[in-house]
């Protein structure tokens, strides 16, 4: 099993001994699980306020792993993650389906 550590930095700013910092490639590895986690939520057979609320769950997890994935490594580009993720495409996708829903 591949374990990442956080970086902790000294008044230098520089990594400790042993300790690993999180890369592109692995931002881009987990940017591509959440994308297939909401592509599955998108396709399910679950009604459309249940894959809503996946979404919205999903979009929330992945602001939250920006926040300490930015901690971990200044250079981490959070727009670029964001829509790597494609969260935001699936979800506006689903409440247009909810919107046109409610107007009929």
């Amino acid at each position: 099993m591949f374990v990442l550590t956080a970086k902790s930095k000294d008044t230098t700013g520089t990594i400790g001994k042993g300790e690993k910092i999180m890369t592109k490639k692995h931002f881009k590895i987990i940017a591509k699980g959440i994308s297939n986690i909401a592509r599955e939520i998108s396709n399910s057979s679950a009604s459309n306020e249940e894959k809503h609320y996946g979404l919205i769950v999903l979009r929330n997890t992945m602001h939250e792993l920006s926040v300490e994935f930015h901690k971990d490594n200044a250079n981490f580009n959070e727009i670029n993650f964001f829509e790597s993720c494609k969260v935001e495409g699936y979800l506006g996708f689903i409440e247009t389906k909810l919107a046109n829903k409610e107007e009929n």
